[in-house]
């Protein structure tokens, strides 16, 4: 009521004091007493029905629910900040007038009522009410409680019902899961309600889990006016996050220029670098804002700070593909040769990632075409690698040299061929020697068959590479194919005559490869071309042999159903039972047994399956050993038993074993 009226009202003897309508003070105090306890009765009726369950089962839709329902009733605010005024300056003698409204009230405050949980403060402070208010519950609940309504308040930008809970003695910098009221409310971007919790006392400086203060909060999600206002409280401009952000490098890596602006001029710090060495400038790059860029170059940004794996933001735009702020950077002076920690220059990483503009851009601006990592890789290297072919063909296009190696010896075909990109192979066949050996002596055709690239073997067969050139150790493409397991390339191998009992120096052919690897599919196909089971290795193994060394107990199951001898002999007289019982695999043992394996065939040096698994310890293949009928007293050659073995090596729960088995 504006104070003229009021006079007008109110003077004593003034026009309207006489008339019916005069009104006397203490009576309006009343008349307002009694409508704002009518009011809370009210609205406390409303929640004691079904539209809320009990307060402890209460999720977070339900506390957001009840912050919406409190917004629409903007009266309680003025009930909570001003109800006690009026009942202060309202004759005692009028209190007991009241005291009904007061008792219909306080029924309607029950343990299960969430106003109940809400006034509880309040109304223990409200002179009238707290004569006839016992505390209902633990104060403690109730306090949970309004700190939840006060958290969606926030959450959810109800300045009034916030301020409604801080009247309610609702604290503001209690933590939930790390994260206090004023950050919550900053980033969804309720500037009023933020604004009400400087006010009223909210730590500025508060964080999240994360680090993150408000500030960092405003500026990471545009809201400048709100940035401003921090800003104007006394807010740290260079606080950062736990990662090392400052608000300055939410804002640039945001694309909100007015917000970078207004940091810099309050003194923002561009050379302030994140725990991974990224300034603003780094972030306006990676997002490629020419708009910010411009601004902080202007203000004195560096051009050349490198992050700590040596990346400048020429480097962080060429990777990122924003070909406008590339042109920027290069036109403010950014060195297009510069190296980061991996020694990629800017035209590395973009035709690593295959973008033609940009390739072009940085080679009509002198970027060397020749440049190499310390692995030798040059643009041409990275590009072929990738499969990106339309920027292999600028590259060449520009001169690049087709035949460069890096230091293993790769050329691009043989790197294309290693990925099986069969456009960017066929691009290359046109200028390039197929037969280029790397340092190890691979071919294109051994990369690709030892990838199992079907498509790319079939290409470099149509060009006519060697289908029989071998690396030093020996290896032709079919016996890489079949080490790997690539079916459908070892069958086209064969289909173009590949040499099926071609061997490495170490004598191992394409079966035995495929045997020592576990590849049952290809060992079918192998045998089905005619592949000879028995061949041996240059130790005397046979593909029976290296199944089951290496414990592949299927594929040993299909040898012999394919009729490997179970009885062959390495160069040191080793069967395939012998293996087994070494490495103590009891399932293979089990089967060799069944097989028709000898139990009693000795090595070279007299050693049986019993001796073998004794000295490893194996007890498991040990006792089914003896279970088929193995000789626990034979001797090896060197007169030594099993037992003997099994206590020089040290297993006791061998030895005991054994002894047990003597008796």
């Amino acid at each position: 009521m504006h104070q003229t009226v009021r006079e007008f009202f109110f003077r004593p003897n003034g026009p309207v004091a006489s008339s019916r309508f005069g009104i006397v003070e203490d009576d309006a105090h009343i008349r307002i007493i009694t409508t704002c306890i009518r009011y809370l009765t009210f609205c406390a009726a409303l929640t004691n029905t079904a539209q809320f369950p009990h307060i402890s089962s209460w999720a977070s839709g339900h506390f957001e629910s009840y912050v919406k329902y409190l917004n629409k009733r903007p009266l309680i605010n003025y009930i909570l900040g001003h109800l006690a005024d009026h009942i202060g300056k309202c004759p005692r003698t009028t209190h007991a007038n009241l005291s009904p409204l007061v008792s219909q009230l306080l029924t309607e405050l029950t343990p299960d009522n969430p106003a109940s949980q809400l006034l509880e403060n309040w109304v223990s402070n409200t002179p009238l009410l707290n004569q006839a208010f016992a505390s209902q519950g633990s104060s403690d609940t109730a306090e949970q409680f309004r700190n939840e309504i006060l958290w969606a308040a926030s959450s959810l930008g109800f300045h009034r019902v916030a301020e409604a809970l801080l009247i309610a003695s609702t604290q503001i910098n209690l933590h939930r899961q790390y994260q206090g009221l004023l950050p919550i409310s900053i980033e969804s971007g309720h500037q009023d309600t933020a604004r009400l919790l400087l006010d009223r006392g909210a730590q500025i400086e508060a964080q999240t889990r994360l680090g993150y203060t408000a500030l960092h909060l405003a500026a990471g999600n545009r809201h400048e006016a709100t940035v401003r206002l921090l800003l104007d409280r006394g807010a740290q401009i260079e606080a950062q996050t736990r990662l090392g952000y400052t608000a300055l490098h939410l804002a640039a890596g945001n694309r909100h220029e007015a917000t970078v602006r207004l940091l810099l001029d309050r003194g923002a710090q561009t050379e302030t670098q994140t725990r991974s060495g990224c300034t603003a400038l780094h972030m306006a790059a990676w997002k490629g804002h020419e708009v910010t860029i411009q601004l902080l170059l202007d203000r004195g940004a560096q051009i050349e700070t490198q992050t700590n794996l040596g990346y400048t933001a020429l480097h962080l735009a060429v990777r990122n593909r924003h070909e406008a702020t590339v042109q920027l950077l290069l036109d403010r002076g950014a060195q297009i040769e510069v190296h980061t920690c991996s020694t990629y220059t800017a035209l590395h990483l973009v035709a690593e990632n295959g973008y033609e503009a940009t390739v072009r851009l940085l080679l009509d601006r002198g970027a060397r075409i020749e440049a190499q990592t310390p692995a030798g890789y040059t643009a041409l290297h990275l590009a072929a690698e990738n499969g990106h072919k339309v920027t292999v063909r600028l590259l060449l296009d520009r001169g690049a040299q087709i035949e460069a190696q890096t230091l293993a010896g790769y050329t691009a075909l043989h790197l294309a061929a290693w990925k099986g990109h069969k456009a960017t192979v066929r691009l290359l066949l046109d200028s390039v020697r197929i037969e280029a050996q790397t340092r190890l002596g691979y071919t294109a055709l051994h990369l690709a068959a030892e990838n199992g690239h079907e498509a790319t073997v079939r290409l470099l067969l149509n060009r006519g590479t060697r289908i029989e050139a071998q690396t030093p150790a020996g290896y032709t493409a079919l016996n890489l194919a079949a080490w790997k397991g690539h079916e459908a390339t070892v069958r086209l191998l064969l289909d173009r005559g590949a040499r099926i009992e071609a061997r490495t120096r170490s004598g191992y052919t394409v079966l035995n490869l495929a045997a020592r690897n576990r590849y049952e599919v290809t060992i079918q196909l192998l045998l089905d071309r005619g592949a000879q089971i028995e061949t041996q290795t240059r130790s005397g193994y046979t593909a029976l042999h290296l199944a089951a060394e290496n414990r592949h107990e299927a594929t040993v199951r299909l040898l012999l159903d394919r009729g490997a001898r179970i009885e062959a002999q390495t160069l040191l007289g080793y069967t395939v039972l012998h293996l087994a019982a070494w490495n103590g695999h009891e399932a293979m043992v089990r089967l060799l047994l069944d097989r028709g394996a000898q139990i009693e065939a000795q090595t070279r040096l007299g050693y049986m399956a019993l001796h073998l698994a004794a000295w490893n310890g194996h007890e498991a293949a040990v006792r089914l050993l003896l279970d088929r009928g193995a000789q626990i007293e034979v001797d090896a050659f060197s007169k030594c038993t099993a037992l003997d073995l099994a206590v020089e090596n040290g297993y006791e729960v061998t030895v005991r074993l054994l002894r047990e088995r003597l008796l």
